[in-house]
């Protein structure tokens, strides 16, 4: 499990985790479920390199950030998206 602060980028096709200890690089296609669990915290699912099913966390405030874009990239009918719900439950409390 990847765990420690570090830096996030999110393009058009992948999120890219970096920290002194890990590294995560999972490219936005590669996902087979996304959600946003709270104000700050970005959930996926995929399937590992070695072929097992995997989960990943990202604590940041640019959450609905990333969940737009990867939801563009391979879920354009994702219900947040459709109902301009792209902000968890909780997020101005949060702001």
């Amino acid at each position: 499990m990847l765990d420690g602060k570090g830096d996030v980028t999110v393009t058009l096709r992948r999120l890219h985790f970096t920290c002194p200890t890990c590294e995560l690089d999972v490219g936005l296609k590669a996902l087979s479920a996304i959600d946003l669990l709270a104000a700050d915290v970005f959930q996926a699912s995929f399937i590992n390199t070695q072929g097992r099913p995997a989960t990943v966390r990202v604590h940041t405030l640019w959450v609905s950030l990333i969940l737009v874009v990867a939801a563009l990239a391979g879920f354009p009918a994702h219900p947040r998206l459709m109902r301009w719900g792209v902000t968890a439950s909780g997020f101005r409390r949060a702001m």
